[in-house]
């Protein structure tokens, strides 16, 4: 393990002098004009014509190896596609002055595959009882049902042919979302003399270690909220509109039920888990809010007060790249040097862009890389801080998930979103676990504690009160139509004040700042997903810490593995864990809790010398 106790040096100098990572496109493209995407584009073109004449009306005709087969074929499009569009969207990560060249190739490509429509359409029209037949006597179709199984389970949410396709090409959603990603990006946030973006004035709320700077870039943030209130109540509201009129055609019956079906999750296990993170509310978040006031020797937390690292390291040592590398693939290797040998590809093969840059998009996160034809890739911005190794490790893990799968089970039906973050929260965790092990001294230890028990929360917690929010205003919308900018704020001061208690008091104001979440524009009820694989992963990690489980590592393994085709049965058969039982929720909520309880033993002393030190009124 990397001795994580040597002293500060110089951090601008190291930053300077790292070395940091870019992105290897062997396996795709020499250039976004190349003649060899020329080439594929063309030979996508072909394929998709080709299959179109060779299966469209036909499908029912089709013994069981020529429908394997033409799955397959429909695959193999989709895979070209997938390695055409990854190429262009990551140099576009890169060089965001290239966004042009990702708007025209995805109209190209909506284009070129609208005439391939036919074939899910046609599968949903088999006779149920034929092709169970047909299963049953060929084998490369059985390796297939799951991908079938997907497809046919959504016959009673699809709307005609013809109405699919009006929708497709009308595409009333992506005015609205344009409308409101680019208000953002021309939003002015004027603060201390300077012209900021989102991003920035954000980044100065939340760790700014000046509680009156932090305030004050709040007070501006806050303002500009406010001033166009009226328009993101305007896009919800048409958007909510779009969402009733399609979950109408589609046959669904709540405004979040689309969701639930899209990741294959029975409506009552999201209910459990809402009911259990809602009934933990006093006990974790409200607590950590509280310890945290009283380590900051206040009576409440501001808003602005609320991601702020109490330990913050005053010396703000670089960790050095390799440094982090080291840390991630040690703490892997602990516990599978299988999975260690399979992120170290990362590194060794440029599968990882990692250098902040001016053009780059923000962010991290892990591609697949257009599936079987390419690899995953991985996107940091890498700035040497414990948060980026803890980064490195969760985006490692999401690349190691989509590695192993992308042959095997995710080769059939992709990773569903409740499922996606079950790789990258356990690598994470291991990485941290390691650290918490290797900690020079209650200092350290304290820090690492206050950094993880302030993630989970702002994972687990706070986006179930963004859940909950959305269930207010898209059932108020069903019910009573279009809501106003108050009735918006007061949905939002409803749901964050039940997950901050009396330990965040917000006022009227804050009830405009929902607009700035992206997620509720454009992936409707999409958020609950880090609540829920959050929680099933630190169950997992729990049963993996008991040893209750023979063969865990080879478990897991063959879990990632399977990757979309993995079933809540088979997480009870590997493993012991019943997503379907109610009380399942509690020992994944049960982890925070432990880490809070280390966590609050460890500042006992800094509290009690926080009272001693505090002057006493004098006696009249």
């Amino acid at each position: 393990m990397t001795d994580q106790s040597k002293p500060s040096f110089n951090a601008n100098a190291a930053r300077k002098a790292d070395v940091l990572p870019r992105w290897n496109f062997d396996a795709f493209y020499p250039d976004i004009k190349s003649d060899e995407l020329e080439a594929d584009k063309a030979k996508a073109a072909a394929m998709v014509k080709e299959f179109a004449t060779d299966y469209e009306g036909k499908i029912a005709q089709l013994t069981g190896q020529e429908l394997a087969n033409a799955i397959n074929k429909s695959k193999q499009i989709g895979d070209l596609f997938g390695k055409m569009g990854t190429y262009i969207q990551l140099r576009t990560v890169q060089d965001n002055t290239l966004g042009g060249e990702l708007v025209k190739f995805g109209t190209w490509a909506t284009e070129v595959t609208t005439a391939t429509n036919f074939f899910g359409n046609e599968i949903k029209k088999l006779d149920e009882q034929s092709l169970k037949a047909m299963i049953a006597q060929t084998p490369d179709l059985q390796a297939l049902e799951p991908w079938i199984d997907s497809v046919r389970r959504g016959i009673p949410h699809t709307a005609h042919e013809e109405v699919q396709k009006y929708s497709a090409q009308l595409s009333p959603e992506d005015g609205w979302n344009k409308l409101f990603d680019d208000l953002h990006t021309s939003l002015v946030y004027e603060f201390d003399g300077e012209e900021l973006g989102l991003e920035e004035i954000l980044d100065i709320v939340a760790g700014d270690p000046d509680p009156a700077r932090r305030e004050a870039a709040h007070e501006v943030f806050v303002e500009v909220m406010n001033k166009n209130s009226l328009i993101w109540a305007q896009v919800h509201n048409e958007l909510m509109r779009l969402k009733t009129v399609d979950d109408r055609w589609t046959n669904f019956e709540n405004p979040w039920d689309a969701r639930h079906f899209s990741n294959n999750i029975k409506p009552e296990v999201v209910d459990a888990l809402e009911t259990a993170v809602k009934e933990s509310y006093e006990s974790i978040p409200h607590r950590f809010y509280k310890l945290k006031a009283a380590l900051m020797g206040q009576d409440t937390l501001k808003p602005s007060d609320r991601n702020v690292n109490v330990f913050e390291d005053k010396q703000k040592r670089y960790i050095p790249f390799s440094e982090a590398r080291d840390i991630v693939l040690d703490a892997y290797a602990e516990f599978s040097p299988e999975m260690a040998a399979k992120a170290k590809e990362f590194f060794d093969k440029g599968w990882i862009d990692a250098p902040v840059e001016k053009k780059k998009q923000g962010g991290a996160f892990a591609h697949p890389g257009g599936a079987a034809l390419a690899h995953a890739m991985v996107m940091l911005n890498y700035q040497g801080t414990p948060r980026d190794v803890a980064t490195m490790a969760h985006e490692l893990g999401h690349g190691v998930h989509q590695e192993l799968a992308k042959h095997k089970g995710d080769a059939v039906v992709s990773t569903p979103l409740t499922l996606a973050e079950t790789a990258s929260v356990f690598g994470e965790m291991l990485t941290f676990k390691s650290l918490l092990r290797n900690a020079a001294d209650d200092d350290e230890r304290r820090k690492l504690l206050f950094e993880k028990v302030n993630d989970m929360i702002n994972t687990v917690y706070r986006q179930m009160s963004f859940y909950d929010f959305e269930k207010k205003i898209h059932g108020h919308y069903k019910a009573n139509g279009p809501l106003t900018e108050e009735e918006f704020a007061g949905y939002w001061l409803e749901a964050l004040g039940d997950s901050y208690g009396d330990a965040i008091p917000l006022d009227k104001d804050y009830g405009a700042v929902y607009g700035y979440i992206p997620h509720l524009v454009h992936t409707p009820f999409y958020v609950y997903a880090y609540t829920f694989g959050d929680t099933l992963v630190n169950a997992l990690y729990t049963v993996y810490e008991e040893g209750s489980v023979p063969d865990f590592e080879e478990k897991y393994i063959k879990m990632l593995e399977m990757g979309g085709t993995l079933k809540p049965e088979d997480l009870k058969e590997m493993f012991g864990l019943d997503i379907e039982d109610p009380s399942f929720w509690n020992k994944g909520l049960k982890v925070i809790e432990d880490l809070l309880d280390e966590l609050e033993e460890l500042c006992e002393p800094l509290l009690e010398a926080n009272q001693n030190a505090t002057p006493k009124p004098k006696a009249p």
